[in-house]
This record gives C-alpha cells, structure tokens and sequence, in this order.
C-alpha cells in the first residue's frame, strides 16, 4: 500500500508517494492529486523517494498530474526516484516529457 503525503513549500505543491503504487493504492493518490489540482496548484512535485513498486495504475496518476498541469499552464517536476520506479518511468517513455531530478532539493529551487 502507498502512503501518500500532500505538502507545501514556498509556492510548490508537494505529493509524496512511497511505498507501492498499485491499482489498490492509486485512487488515495489520485484522489489527493485532483484536490491539489481543484485547489488550483500551479506548481507540483511528485516526490518518489519512498516508492518502491509503481503498477500501470500509478502510472496513470503520474499522467493525469502531467496532462492536468500542462493544460493549466502549469509545471511538474518528479524527483528522487528509485533505480526500479526510474527503470520503469524509462521504459514507458515517461522521462522523455517529463521533468525528472534525482534529488528533490535541486527540483524544487527548479520551480
């Protein structure tokens, strides 16, 4: 199971994932997520440090973050993924379109 994890710092709007994002996880972080977007986040980081296991359904929350902030006019950075979880972020094509950082610290002075 994910702990998700929603925090803020400076203007960016932080989403802590860890542990496994599996399609019995997924709706608390997607649900998490859309309350940041209807909050109107402009600014997002995915935090990836703790995550051990993304399935295609955590996947899918990290695309409807990248299509809902770039519609918005918004960013999105991910950081501090893992060697497994960036292996398969490679895999799918994700880190072609999307901002990653290994370490979130240099991601958030980013925003």
């Amino acid at each position: 199971m994910a702990r998700v994890t929603v925090s803020r710092r400076g203007e960016v709007d932080i989403l802590g994932l860890a542990g496994r994002l599996d399609a019995g996880a997924a709706p608390e972080a997607e649900k998490a997520l859309r309350g940041l977007l209807e909050a109107g986040t402009m600014r997002l980081l995915i935090d990836l440090r703790g995550l051990d296991y993304i399935s295609s359904a955590g996947l899918q929350v990290i695309l409807l973050a990248a299509r809902s902030t770039e519609a918005e006019g918004g960013r999105l950075a991910l950081c501090g993924a893992g060697q497994y979880v960036l292996e398969v972020l490679q895999v799918v094509g994700f880190t072609s379109f999307l901002t990653m950082e290994s370490d979130c610290d240099k991601a958030w002075e980013r925003f």
